[in-house]
């Protein structure tokens, strides 16, 4: 059941796939800040997105982050980790927040403001392997 559960995710994540957005690169952790981008040589909870087998020597935690750049831009994840049977799932939803902007039509009349962002839910299993 759960190698055919597997392989349905594996078949609908590369199905509805998409390359990488720009937005999606930011840091969304204050590890991957603290260390200047290189927190996937260290296994933390940001290992979700950048290092999936580092989950694998995790314990379980929750984490919560908010990181607040200049100009209104705003980073929020939380991220999961736990075991399952004999390994680790870690899962992450991120949210990046570009601000407000002021929305104007071809007119140049203003009609109010809107913001945009980027939303990510992600996920990771591992497995810590012994015999190495």
């Amino acid at each position: 059941m759960i190698k055919n559960t597997l392989f349905l995710l594996t078949i609908l994540s590369f199905g509805f796939s998409q390359t990488t957005l720009y937005g999606l690169d930011g840091w969304y952790n204050i590890n991957a800040v603290a260390t200047a981008g290189g927190a996937g040589a260290i296994p933390n909870s940001e290992s979700v997105r950048i290092n999936p087998a580092g989950i694998a020597m995790l314990s379980k935690q929750i984490q919560l982050n908010l990181i607040k750049y200049p100009a209104g831009i705003s980073a929020q994840s939380v991220v999961f980790v736990t075991a399952l049977n004999n390994s680790n799932i870690g899962i992450g939803l991120r949210h990046l927040s570009y601000g407000n902007f002021i929305s104007i039509n071809e007119d140049g009349i203003e009609n109010g403001t809107y913001t945009a962002g980027d939303t990510w839910l992600s996920a990771a299993w591992a497995r810590n392997n012994k015999n190495i």
